[in-house]
């Protein structure tokens, strides 16, 4: 076994964008999947994506510390690698929704709008035109494929983040340290 001073270190950036552009793409394909299926708005929908990442985060924290660190991480470190894998997986997913609203089903939007009125309709069903008007001037700012895709990096990130701090609790595993007698 090599000297760990001999070794080159190991870019927690480059396996943790490996790890998250391939977390990134199943989340994609699951979110073609809903798609088709036309569940994308379940919260089954949701429920699946967050256990496919806090599943990627355990598994490419494992494989980093295991394969690449001999088995040895701190809490902050294997906390960093989580955070980074999830924000690399919010910004290839926060990419596929932007180019599927933009380009690949713009009218989706159309539809996100009508849902979000007949949901102010049911809620206020005494709602005047004018107020009904100003709640729809207000969402509407808010979906668009640009908001989707910060949306999908900071949601992404953000639950990466909070899975992060309970994985790396668990495989935190720091290296023993040598006592001269």
């Amino acid at each position: 076994m090599e000297n760990m001073e001999d070794q080159k270190p190991v870019s927690i950036g480059k396996v943790a964008f490996q790890y998250g552009v391939l977390a990134g793409i199943i989340l994609i394909v699951i979110s073609i999947i809903f798609y088709v299926a036309g569940q994308e708005h379940h919260w089954t929908s949701s429920l699946i994506t967050y256990l496919i990442l806090f599943g990627a985060i355990v598994y490419g924290l494992k494989n980093y510390r295991d394969e690449l660190l001999d088995g040895y991480i701190k809490y902050a470190r294997a906390l960093g690698f989580g955070v980074l894998l999830s924000l690399f997986a919010g910004i290839v997913l926060g990419l596929y929704t932007f180019v599927f609203y933009k380009f690949i089903n713009p009218e989706a939007l159309d539809t996100l709008i009508r849902e979000a009125q007949q949901s102010v309709i049911e809620a206020r069903p005494d709602i005047s035109n004018s107020e009904l008007d100003m709640a729809m001037s207000f969402s509407k700012a808010f979906i668009n494929p640009y908001f989707f895709f910060v949306s999908s990096v900071l949601s992404t990130t953000f639950f990466g983040t909070i899975f992060s701090l309970i994985i790396a609790a668990i495989f935190k595993n720091e290296a023993p340290v040598d006592v001269e007698e």
